[in-house]
């Protein structure tokens, strides 16, 4: 019997969040390892610079962003009612992408110059490659899942990025290349195998769309112009946010916490943040924008308001499942660390920071259900606590008033209670409600691996957490 056409999205959310997850695991893997050989053999400038100019590069690229991951997901099922106002609106997307990359140019030449000026002229150059290039794949990630075809691009950026860490292995193992040509070639390499993945991508992407005609998609004219402004409209809505939310993340605080309290209090505030992100990002990048797209397709379907809430829940169990064990993980560690007695500063932030991330990510769908329906009103309404808060701290100098750790505590105090405040608006939209029983069921299936891990640990050999929680105490 032929799948309804909700079934098919439920069908396609899952292998999203499966390939998501697989292509996650695969890249974490080979970038930390390549981190520890540079690490290992450049010298301290050398490994600055490489790091400096890929944090610098997608730093860039999230201000450059235009609320295109919010609004690409939502908006391209409702062009897909229209193959040519579908392919007018990307090469329109794509083009624009382009134009504002390289007017971005001069601007990331600057700031280059200014923080790295003692970087080589090919390092120089290779920074702004580097910059055109990761934008345009970005872009294209975004069309690819928009429209479910999240195995598609990922065997791409899977096959591209085994080839390009193979390369950096011979180099390094085989070659015995080091210093500052090493540098190079890296940089070399990956904006090959980027202009590769855009060639092999922007193929790709026409071939899927001749081959498939969007059957979740009922074919029909629409108007073009005021649906490219309704368009328009919501990015920049969610660019807003997403400015707003980056004002309260790791790269802009790191920044503006050297200056209130100096080097050392940002340091502990990275190190910190850096081990809550390893679990928040295990559920970010799993879900990637599937929650959007998925609930941006259903609402193209003829029983929208009766299938909305059953793609929530989807949505929700998804990030439960994600999320509980990981409660569970942070929890042990807590255990651990009270019970060796290395409870420091750096880990009251990190179970902060990690605790209100792992919220913020449960509550997270009923954000996606207010933006999918555009209900800008109280998405602000929502967002006015944490607005009130910014005020505070940065105009008003609050944080250097109440110290480093009630500042963390503060920040992430009030963006939870943005997300609280979401709950009722979105509920409202549509009869939602919290899979509390499936939520037990995780717990339970959970519970015996936590209590196991507990009963173990006191024949654990100690010394390589003692050593590790002592180094960055």
């Amino acid at each position: 019997m032929r799948e309804t056409p909700f079934k098919q999205l439920q069908g396609k959310f899952f292998h999203g969040l499966g390939w998501n997850g697989f292509f996650y695991f695969f890249y974490k893997i080979l970038s930390t390892s390549l981190s520890f050989v540079l690490y290992t053999l450049l010298t301290t400038q050398n490994f600055s610079f490489w790091a400096s100019i890929n944090a610098l590069t997608f730093l860039v690229l999230l201000w450059l962003d235009f609320g295109f991951r919010k609004s690409l997901p939502r908006y391209c099922p409702e062009f897909a009612h229209s193959p040519q106002a579908l392919h007018r609106f990307i090469k329109t997307i794509i083009i624009f992408q382009g134009c504002v990359l390289l007017a971005a140019i001069p601007f990331f030449m600057i700031i280059q110059h200014n923080l790295y000026p003692s970087l080589s002229s090919f390092l120089y150059y290779s920074g702004t490659a580097l910059l055109i290039t990761e934008g345009i794949i970005a872009l294209l990630r975004l069309i690819f899942h928009s429209h479910f075809f999240i195995k598609q691009f990922t065997l791409i950026t899977s096959a591209v990025l085994l080839v390009e860490m193979a390369t950096h292995f011979i180099m390094i193992i085989l070659l015995g290349v080091r210093g500052t040509h090493l540098v190079e070639i890296i940089f070399a390499t990956k904006i090959i195998m980027g202009c590769i993945t855009i060639l092999v991508g922007l193929a790709m992407l026409g071939y899927l769309y001749r081959r498939h005609s969007h059957p979740n998609v009922k074919l029909q004219e629409i108007h073009y112009y005021p649906l490219m402004r309704d368009f328009i409209q919501h990015s920049a809505m969610m660019w807003a946010t997403n400015i707003l939310k980056s004002l309260t993340e790791r790269n802009f605080m790191v920044l503006i916490l050297t200056i209130i309290f100096g080097p050392s209090a940002a340091n502990m505030f990275k190190v910190a943040n850096d081990g809550a992100l390893l679990f928040h990002r295990m559920v970010v990048k799993t879900i990637g924008i599937t929650d959007t797209t998925l609930l941006a397709h259903v609402g193209q379907l003829s029983e929208a308001k009766k299938l909305m809430p059953i793609a929530f829940t989807k949505i929700m169990t998804s990030i439960v499942a994600l999320c509980l064990p990981l409660f569970g993980i942070v929890s042990l560690i807590a255990v651990f660390c009270y019970r060796a007695t290395l409870d420091s500063f750096v880990f009251q932030l990190f179970f902060i920071l990690v605790l209100s991330y792992l919220i913020e990510s449960i509550l997270s769908p009923y954000e996606r259900i207010l933006e999918v329906k555009r209900r800008y009103s109280k998405l602000l309404f929502a967002y006015s606590p944490y607005l009130i808060m910014l005020v505070f701290a940065f105009y008003l100098n609050l944080l250097t008033l109440i110290g480093l750790l009630k500042s963390v505590l503060l920040i992430q105090g009030v963006r939870l209670v943005s997300s609280f405040f979401m709950i009722p608006f979105a509920r409202r939209e549509d009869s939602l409600s919290f899979p509390l029983r499936f939520t037990v069921k995780v717990f339970i299936i959970c519970l015996p691996i936590w209590v196991t891990l507990f009963m173990i640990y006191p024949y654990i050999p100690g010394s390589w957490y003692t050593c590790l929680f002592r180094m960055i105490k």
